[in-house]
């Protein structure tokens, strides 16, 4: 009687006997590390493209608080009168008075950075040292501010997401609001 090459005879494994044969394949504990390892890297994947959504939403958010401050100051030397933009802390919202929405005519110019594409809350703005959440620039497109500063004290927006901040800061001589 002859053996047949692909069948198992029951002697693969004695001495002398033909080498045991390994089927194609993977074996469950290898199948499992590799799962387990995609699943860490897709942890650590999801966790840093989230942490870098709040990091743009955030910067894009400042960037534009610094347009429009830079709008209303070049407003205001364009009129020759005085513009203002006022902040409203613990929300995301602030407007530039006396400004047409060019969206909404008949509204004045108003931004919601809590909605989308920002979802970023107004922390804070000061620009006087006491608390103040409105600028005014002159026809020089000047800031002008209620009280004398301290010199300790830079005019700013401060602007939180995910637990991340970012201050817009303002040059309380020339005006222009900076990023750090």
């Amino acid at each position: 009687m002859s053996v047949r090459p692909n069948r198992p005879t029951g002697r693969e494994n004695q001495p002398g006997g033909p080498p045991a044969r390994r089927t194609a394949g993977f074996s469950l504990p290898e199948l499992l590390v590799v799962i387990v390892v995609l699943a860490v890297m897709a942890t650590v994947g999801i966790s840093r493209y989230a942490g870098s959504v709040v990091h743009h939403e955030l910067h894009a958010a400042a960037r534009r608080v610094q347009a429009d401050l830079e709008l209303a100051r070049q407003r205001a030397i364009a009129t020759g009168a005085g513009q203002t933009v006022q902040f409203t802390a613990g929300t995301g919202r602030y407007s530039l008075l006396g400004v047409a929405d060019i969206n909404r005519p008949g509204s004045t110019y108003a931004i919601d950075l809590a909605g989308s594409p920002y979802q970023v809350t107004i922390a804070s703005a000061n620009f006087d040292g006491a608390g103040a959440s409105q600028i005014t620039f002159d026809a020089y497109g000047k800031p002008v501010f209620a009280q004398v500063l301290a010199a300790n004290v830079i005019p700013s927006v401060v602007l939180t997401a995910g637990g991340r901040t970012v201050t817009v800061a303002l040059d309380p001589s020339s005006g222009k609001a900076h990023l750090p």
